[in-house]
């Protein structure tokens, strides 16, 4: 899969929180890795994918089928959203947001989360 830029991920979180919206849900996502950096400090221009902790809603499956649909229209890996990050995290807390729009809200963690090494 190609790299990921800025827009993209704001297009396709968009679209994300459309589907979700739809069916009258809201998303809550804390991210991490490259797409905090892409998003939240403008430290890089692309990452491969978007790493983050599914806060909301509680069937993760949903969200699964929402990300598979988005990676369908736009020809790209299920998995370019995915929460694979999960297992070296430990206790992150949700901290400033980084999109809000209808169906979504994408946080980064607070600087005190840690990661297991």
């Amino acid at each position: 899969m190609a790299l990921l830029d800025r827009d993209e991920i704001i297009r396709s979180l968009q679209r994300l929180g459309q589907l979700a919206a739809a069916e009258g849900e809201v998303i809550r996502l804390v991210a991490v890795g490259g797409a905090v950096m892409v998003l939240g400090f403008n430290a890089r221009l692309s990452t491969r994918d978007v790493d983050a902790l599914i806060l909301a809603p509680s069937d993760i499956g949903r969200v699964r089928n929402w990300v598979k649909k988005v990676a369908d229209e736009q020809g790209w890996p299920d998995d370019w959203l995915n929460d694979g990050a999960k297992g070296f995290l430990i206790g992150v807390s949700a901290g400033p947001i980084l999109l809000e729009v209808p169906g979504i809200v994408v946080q980064r963690p607070l600087r005190a989360s840690h990661c297991l090494q």
